[in-house]
């Protein structure tokens, strides 16, 4: 989620909450001025019930909401970063120094050959399920706490996402590996370029998201 859009989402809740205020004191003003609250018993009920909604789900909760996103900014911080730790190219990234580059699948096939051999094969499924391994420990772990933070949202879809490109991934590979024709190659590398993408638009997510964290984080100091 960028800035730009979590600022939209504040300047509509703090419309909402407004709004919540305004019609309670409404309706605060009609009981003093005209005593209709009082004759009306049934109608005074369900406003009540209204009031108490609109002020539980406009202003408190989304107070508590903000207080205890702020509490608990340093650790969804490490979360993120500990995905990007799991998905970071670790003989090519520099992470204390915001140098990021995504992981990548790749079929290594000799000179002049069409078709990869049974130990390329093997040795692209082999990576393809590490890093599945990698992303599942890290989904594992931080999963639960990310999921109460709807900002934290495209972070886990894109895990997801990736997750199951891997395992198609796994699966064409075996399918070349049974029947090696042009078509299933084809299909291979399609679907290793898709799970390549895949990981460098999770990359990009997850550096807005910290980048989100620290601008807030300076901005309350």
């Amino acid at each position: 989620m960028t800035r730009q859009t979590a600022r939209r989402q504040v300047i509509r809740q703090n419309i909402f909450s407004a709004l919540a205020v305004i019609a309670c004191l409404v309706v605060l003003w009609i009981d003093v001025r005209t005593g209709l609250w009082s004759e009306v018993v049934v109608l005074s009920g369900i406003v009540g019930g209204l009031i108490t909604f609109l002020l539980t789900a406009f202003v408190l909760r989304s107070t508590l909401a903000r207080a205890n996103a702020r509490r608990w900014a340093p650790v969804n911080r490490l979360a993120l970063t500990e995905f990007l730790h799991a998905i970071a190219d670790e003989q090519r990234s520099e992470l204390s120094r915001g140098i990021v580059v995504a992981r990548s699948l790749t079929l290594a096939t000799r000179d002049g050959a069409d078709q990869p051999t049974h130990e390329e094969l093997e040795a692209l499924r082999t990576q393809a399920l590490r890093d599945r391994q990698d992303l599942s420990r890290a989904l594992s772990s931080w999963a639960e706490f990310l999921a109460t933070n709807s900002d934290d949202d495209p972070v886990l879809l894109h895990v997801a996402q990736i997750a199951i490109q891997l395992d198609l991934v796994r699966d064409c590979a075996i399918s070349q590996e049974t029947s090696p024709t042009a078509e299933n190659t084809a299909q291979l590398r399609a679907a290793i370029a898709e799970s390549n993408g895949r990981f460098a638009a999770l990359v990009d997510e997850l550096q807005r998201q910290i980048r989100v964290h620290d601008e807030d984080s300076a901005a309350s100091r």
